[in-house]
C-alpha cells in the first residue's frame, strides 16, 4: 500500500475505534449500574409482592401424586429451590425440616423445588439426609416455576403469605436465624417480613 492509501484508511480506523470505545462505555456504565446492588436487599427483590401462580401444579418428587399451588392457598409457604449438587443446600436442610415440623401446626407449608437436577439424584439426596415430615418436595419439569419465580442459582427461599403474595426472599443457605425471624413475622401479621 502507498502512504495515500493509508492516509486514506486512518480516518476510517480511528472512527472505528471511537465508535468502538464509546460503545464499550455505554455498556460499562449500563452495566454498573446493576453492580454494587446487593440482590438478596428488599428492595432488589423483583418478585417481592407479586403474586405467585396458584394454578401451577408440580409433580411430586416421592412419586405420590403432584402439589397443586391451590391446595395451599391460605397458607404460609416457605419455598426453596435446591439440587443435591448444592453443598449449600445440604447445610440448610435441617434447618428447613426441622423448621417445617416445628410449624406444621400453624399454617405453614414447606415446599422444595428441585432446580435443574437429575429426580434420582434428588431422591438420593433426600434418602441420605432425610425426607422432613409433612415436607412437600417437588420436581419442576421444564423449569418453568424456576424462570417464573426468577431463580439465579441455588439455594433460594421465597417467603409467601397467607394471600399468596411473595413476601421475602433468602439468597443463599438459610440458617435458623435467618428463617425464624421472617416466619414470626409473616404469622404475626407483619407481611413484611
Amino acid at each position: 500500500m502507498t502512504d495515500a492509501q493509508l492516509k486514506g484508511r486512518r480516518p476510517i480506523f480511528w472512527i472505528s475505534v471511537g465508535a468502538g470505545l464509546v460503545a464499550l462505555i455505554l455498556l460499562a456504565v449500563a452495566l454498573a449500574d446493576g453492580f454494587g446492588r446487593d440482590p438478596r436487599e428488599p428492595e432488589n427483590i423483583a418478585n417481592q409482592g407479586a403474586k405467585i401462580d396458584m394454578t401451577r401444579v408440580l409433580p411430586l418428587l416421592d412419586g405420590t401424586g403432584d402439589v397443586a399451588f391451590s391446595e395451599l392457598e391460605g397458607k404460609i409457604i416457605v419455598i426453596n429451590f435446591w439440587a443435591s449438587y448444592c453443598i449449600p443446600c445440604r447445610a440448610e436442610h435441617e434447618v428447613l425440616t426441622t423448621a417445617s415440623e416445628q410449624y406444621r401446626d400453624q399454617n405453614v407449608q414447606f415446599l422444595g423445588i428441585v432446580f435443574h437436577d437429575d429426580p434420582d439424584a434428588a431422591r438420593d439426596f433426600l434418602d441420605t439426609l432425610g425426607w422432613g415430615d409433612g415436607y412437600l418436595y417437588a420436581e419442576d419439569p421444564g423449569a418453568r416455576a424456576t424462570v417464573d419465580f426468577g431463580v439465579w442459582g441455588v439455594p433460594e427461599t421465597y417467603f409467601v403469605d397467607a394471600t399468596g403474595t411473595i413476601v421475602d426472599k433468602h439468597y443463599g443457605a438459610i440458617t435458623r436465624d435467618d428463617l425464624i425471624p421472617v416466619l414470626e413475622s409473616i404469622l404475626a401479621g407483619d407481611s413484611a417480613g
